[in-house]
């Protein structure tokens, strides 16, 4: 499944007439590097100040239109799942990009932890999992993808399907979508429909740093 991020965005965040798919977010949204270095360090950059958005291909505006999506569809309502391997990635580039050792604790400090709905997953991610992987073997997808694989399969047992995963590579997010059926939110579409309506038509609310209720 494919989330229509293009009519969302352009009818202006229209929620009731996407019911049917918002309403599946509850089940969780696993979460890829790309937008989970967007949100942190975004969130970051907008509390202190930083470069290291530039350096990973985002600015300012990345940031205001993930926020804008995540507040759109109520995120206190549901939970942002991180892989371990996800985690690690988004650790190394954090390592590799932050400015000295004060910044890299900061940003895990005032950005990381306190990001409330960001929630671990439980599932059993064991190195043979990865190597009964098809598209992990055959080298179409990495592992940290492939963690997010591994765990919606399993959170689908559990919570039905389809479950969702926000990512910000395409070819991942197509085979999410076509061969293991999730509802894929491809960030790129975020960023392009939000530039279409426009940043003076984003409502302010959705600007707002989402608070627990």
């Amino acid at each position: 499944m494919w989330f229509e991020t293009n009519d969302y965005i352009t009818s202006g965040y229209n929620i009731k007439e996407f019911h049917s798919k918002i309403i599946l977010l509850k089940r969780g949204i696993y979460i890829d590097t790309g937008p989970l270095f967007l949100l942190i360090v975004g969130h970051h950059n907008k509390v202190k100040g930083n470069y290291l958005l530039s350096k990973f291909g985002y600015d300012k505006f990345d940031y205001k239109c993930l926020l804008a999506f995540l507040n759109s569809i109520k995120l206190h309502n549901y939970s942002l799942l991180v892989t371990p391997h996800i985690f690690t990635e988004f650790i190394q580039h954090l390592w590799k990009l932050s400015d000295g050792e004060s910044q890299f604790k900061e940003i895990l400090e005032i950005s990381f932890k306190t990001r409330w709905f960001l929630k671990d997953t439980n599932t059993n991610l064991c190195c043979f999992n990865f190597l009964k992987e098809e598209d992990f073997i055959n080298k179409k997808i990495e592992i940290g993808d492939t963690s997010i694989c591994i765990c919606t399969r399993e959170g689908q047992k559990e919570r039905g399907k389809p479950i969702t995963i926000l990512t910000d590579d395409k070819p991942f997010a197509e085979i999410a979508d076509k061969k293991y059926k999730f509802l894929s939110i491809y960030y790129q579409e975020i960023k392009n429909s939000t530039l279409l309506l426009k940043t003076k038509n984003i409502p302010k609310e959705l600007l707002i740093e989402p608070t627990p209720k």
